[in-house]
C-alpha cells in the first residue's frame, strides 16, 4: 500500500510560530513498517526532509535534516540540541514509542 499526505498551511510552534507552508508526506510500507518520506515545499521558511518509520509495536523513528531558509530565529534553538552537518543543515534523529 502507498499514499501521500499534503499538509497545507503547516505551522510549527515552539517559542514562536513558524510558517512551514506545505509539507508533503509520502507513505509506503516496507519490512512490515509504515514509512513516511517527509519534505517541505521550496517556499517554506524551513527546509525539512527525512524519513519517519512506524512499526506495529508503536516504535517510531525519524531521521532527517532541518535548516532555515529565511532568518526566523530557530538556528539558536536547534544548535543547543542538534549537530549541524557539513551541508549547514541540522541532523535530526528522534525516536520513541507511541502509547498504544
Amino acid at each position: 500500500a502507498s499514499g501521500a499526505i499534503t499538509w497545507s498551511n503547516a505551522k510549527l510552534t515552539v517559542l514562536t510560530t513558524v510558517e512551514l507552508n506545505e509539507i508533503v508526506i509520502k507513505l509506503d510500507t516496507e519490512d512490515n513498517k509504515l514509512k513516511a518520506v517527509v519534505n517541505s515545499s521550496s517556499d517554506s521558511a524551513v527546509d525539512i526532509s527525512g524519513i519517519l518509520t512506524f512499526s506495529a509495536d508503536g516504535q517510531y523513528n525519524f531521521v532527517g535534516k532541518l535548516a532555515e531558509r529565511k532568518n526566523i530565529g530557530i538556528n539558536q534553538m536547534l544548535a543547543g540540541r542538534y549537530r549541524k552537518g557539513r551541508d549547514g543543515k541540522f541532523d535530526i534523529k528522534y525516536n520513541g514509542k507511541l502509547p498504544i
